[in-house]
């Protein structure tokens, strides 16, 4: 049983309040429609640490302060159930900018991370918040990040073409301004104009805001894990960790003076594959290089190659994604170039997760054949959106595209009409 506190927030036909259990533990009440109703439950199912633990309750759980008790039957007649959300002790990203906090960029960087952890996870489940803002993340007494309220989400196959704006003036992306459906790089732009009000000096840190918040969807960062990369690898990250490693190699030659004397082991070791800590300083320089902007697709080849070399096959295809989308330019990705070469022939070598990659990476036949044979109606429907407005994406290879037909099948499988 649960004794009513206070009213948090209250929207008309969607009150949130805060209750407390026998214990004393304190959780966040709130009616649910069918479709938050289906959001949650998902969301619920994937359990991701960096939105609060919750559960669905019948709606007799649900608990009004006195002066809405008159409406309960109303609020209720239209609900579907009441969402029972742990409640984070702490202050909202909106609250601690208004108390003028600054944030070190030690703090700034876990955030941020933190964030686009939580964000990717929600996005490859298919859902978008839609309404990311400093008011809707938490930073709770222990220092952690969450993200909460997703009571705008959606799963995007279920919106239509045009959509009424639901997000805030400020973090809207354009695309939501117009009206138009919002997807997971709209999320990634409302976390861009986030990550400005609390952002330190950094060149390299306001080169990842543009990108995220650039006009057109295509231009930003195309998932959470990308602009997480960006913000991992900034010039003052590999600097430190550049340091460490020195140090670290520094203790390790103290550790054989000893052996320094012996000539028949130091060619040994030139006439030797490289060891790991040679591996790992080359996988630091070429890091580097790439972070001060010395980023032509050389060094990412070579960060590949270094990755290959280590049995590490799933890394060496990702790191040449990851240059594809730095570049942004899909065209990259054609017979003729030494991307697609390599990609090729590192596919068999991967795993069946980043072997999809490598055949989203063009977003060709192959890839949207495994994706509704897999029944995910909603990435293929996504896959096909991207395609059709993005024509330059389909070069040498328009016969892959027959984008007519598979939304017709997908139509078809969507509604129960496949007899495969």
């Amino acid at each position: 049983m649960y004794k009513f506190i206070k009213l948090l927030q209250n929207t008309g036909d969607c009150p949130t309040v805060l209750v407390e259990n026998e214990d004393g533990v304190r959780y966040v009440q709130k009616l649910l429609d069918e479709r938050q109703l289906d959001i949650y439950q998902k969301l619920i199912a994937l359990n991701i640490s960096g939105i609060p633990k919750s559960r669905i309750a019948p709606l007799d759980e649900m608990l009004l302060p006195d002066v809405m008790n008159e409406m309960r039957s109303e609020l209720l007649a239209d609900s579907a159930g009441v969402l029972v959300e742990e409640y984070i002790g702490g202050s909202d990203l909106d609250k601690l900018s208004e108390s003028g906090h600054k944030m070190s960029r030690r703090e700034f960087r876990r955030m941020m991370l933190s964030l686009c952890a939580t964000l990717s996870k929600v996005h490859k489940a298919g859902i978008v918040h839609r309404d990311i803002k400093p008011a809707n993340i938490i930073r709770s007494d222990s220092g952690r990040y969450y993200i909460i309220d997703f009571g705008n989400a959606r799963i995007p196959a279920e919106s239509g073409t045009h959509t009424r704006i639901v997000a805030t003036l400020g973090y809207a992306s354009p695309e939501q301004l117009e009206g138009k459906r919002a997807t997971k790089r709209s999320d990634i732009y409302a976390l861009g104009r986030t990550m400005k009000e609390f952002m330190p000096k950094s060149r390299s840190l306001t080169r990842i805001y543009k990108k995220a918040t650039m006009d057109s969807p295509n231009d930003r960062y195309r998932t959470a894990a990308h602009m997480a990369f960006a913000i991992r690898f900034t010039p003052l990250a590999l600097t430190v960790r550049a340091l460490i490693a020195a140090v670290l190699a520094f203790l390790i030659f103290l550790l054989i003076i000893p052996d320094i004397d012996d000539g028949r082991t130091i060619a040994k070791n030139y006439d030797s594959a490289m060891d790991s800590e040679q591996i790992a300083d080359e996988e630091q320089r070429l890091m580097n290089e790439i972070a001060i902007g010395n980023d032509g697709y050389a060094n990412f080849m070579r960060l590949s190659e270094l990755y290959e070399m280590q049995g590490e096959h799933d890394k060496a295809a990702d790191i040449l994604i990851e240059y594809v989308d730095t570049v942004d330019d899909r065209r990259l990705y054609v017979s003729t170039s030494p991307i697609y070469e390599r990609l090729e022939e590192l596919k068999p070598k991967t795993s069946v997760d980043e072997q999809a990659k490598i055949l989203e990476l063009n977003g060709n036949a192959d890839y949207i054949d495994r994706l509704l044979d897999a029944g995910e109606y909603e990435h293929a429907r996504e896959v096909l959106d991207d395609i059709t407005a993005n024509p330059c994406k389909e070069l040498e290879r328009l016969d892959f595209y027959q984008t007519d037909e598979y939304y017709k099948r997908l139509e078809e499988l969507e509604n129960g009409k496949d007899d495969r």
